[in-house]
């Protein structure tokens, strides 16, 4: 799998987590993932609960539209995302390539 891709309106990501970092942030790119890094400790479920509301947060949406699909308790992570209203530079959405139509 690539590090993105998308199924209609649906964002399929897979992550890279870092736990215990000083704070937040979103990329880049590494090989097949996105590298993320979240500041809560990887114990007990509680980095993948504070990855989740962060990144309901990040893709401005309401956190009902981020499921995780796999990787509950491991670093490596697939989370889907629903409808996303923020998108970083490296992901790009389908419909901004495709041409206009002009009658």
């Amino acid at each position: 799998m690539a590090a993105y891709r998308w199924e209609n309106n649906v964002l399929v990501i897979q992550l890279h987590v870092k736990a215990r970092a000083r704070r937040f942030s979103f990329g880049p790119v590494r090989g097949e993932a996105i590298q993320v890094c979240i500041a809560a400790a990887p114990e007990q479920g509680k980095a993948t609960d504070a990855l989740l509301h962060a990144l309901a947060d990040f893709f401005d949406v309401r956190p009902r539209a981020i499921t995780l699909v796999s990787g509950a308790f491991t670093p490596r992570k697939v989370v889907r995302v629903d409808s996303p209203n923020h998108l970083p530079d490296f992901v790009k959405h389908p419909l901004e390539n495709v041409p206009e139509k002009h009658p």
